[in-house]
């Protein structure tokens, strides 16, 4: 079967897809229903479970992602909030593409109604931007998710969230996927001065592979040192070696620039005075060492997420 996955060879009698969708639903079909919140009738056989082959005995896991309902694209949520989400479709839809116009919040989608909606929904972020799943505010009661730790959950640009309603307590809760805390990675910068203190005047330049957002500044030195490190942003178009582009004028930090003072190390979330810390896909980032009283090596290291 394409994309399918053969498991009868490597699992034991009572364990094969058979035995257990056989084991789900007896002589009935409540199993089924309640685990995948499908509404089937009669006994399983070849076709009736779109996953399952019998013959081969082979689950196709595309098909079970999708659980055989439809891709919906709903009109862009707008507004910085969006609370009781109930596109068109939402009824039957396996998979929600969620497009928005700006960053906000979502609080709740529509609940499943008690017979032939699905209980398993994919939703994809498919903009620009960035929407967060609150826990537990705003919306109706019974279209609230119930997030994990109790804690909201960012899904940004090009990630999705496996969702499942559970009916005990009527809440959407996240099963898997790919949200949770915005994947972070780090850009680093490193001046070495060989067997001496490094020189003022040093830099580093970095191109920016993706668009991103600085979230922190660390600084790492060899020694306890004072040292200053400013750091300059231009495009990939605008850069010239530095002749006109980066220049001390192309600045991100503003009156904040990263300092270590007589220390090994420093770190600086708040990013307080910086004027922009959203980088483009093809930024160049230059690090200039404006000042440093003993570091022989010293580390600029910028975390950065979509």
């Amino acid at each position: 079967m394409t994309n399918g996955l053969r498991v009868n060879d490597m699992a034991p009698i009572g364990e094969r897809p058979a035995d257990i969708i056989r084991g789900l639903t007896g002589s009935g079909v409540a199993g089924v229903d309640s685990l995948l919140g499908i509404p089937f009738s009669g006994s399983p056989a070849d076709g009736q479970f779109p996953y399952y082959d019998a013959t081969t005995d082979e689950l196709d896991w595309l098909d079970i992602l999708g659980l055989f309902g439809t891709i919906i694209s709903p009109t862009a949520l707008t507004g910085s909030s969006a609370d009781d989400w109930n596109p068109p479709g939402l009824s039957g839809a396996a998979v929600i593409r969620m497009a928005m116009s700006a960053d906000g919040d979502l609080s709740g989608i529509e609940a499943p109604a008690a017979t032939g909606q699905r209980t398993v929904i994919l939703l994809a972020n498919v903009s620009a931007f960035s929407r967060t799943l609150k826990h537990d505010v705003t919306s109706t009661a019974a279209n609230r998710f119930s997030l994990p730790g109790a804690a909201d959950v960012p899904l940004p640009q090009g990630s999705a969230a496996l969702l499942w309603y559970d009916p005990i307590s009527t809440r959407w809760r996240l099963a898997g996927g790919a949200a949770g805390s915005p994947r972070k990675h780090a850009v680093n910068a490193i001046f070495d001065g060989g067997a001496a203190v490094i020189a003022t005047g040093k830099y580093v330049r970095v191109k920016i592979p993706w668009a991103c957002t600085i979230t922190r500044v660390t600084m790492l030195s060899d020694a306890s040192t004072t040292a200053t490190v400013d750091i300059w942003r231009t495009t990939q178009s605008s850069y010239d070696g530095g002749v006109t582009h980066p220049v001390v004028g192309d600045s991100i930090v503003g009156a904040d620039i990263p300092t270590i003072t007589a220390s090994t190390k420093s770190d600086d979330s708040a990013l307080t005075a910086w004027g922009d810390t959203t980088l483009d896909a093809g930024d160049v980032l230059e690090f200039y060492l404006a000042s440093n009283s003993a570091a022989v090596t010293l580390t600029v290291a910028l975390e950065v997420q979509p």
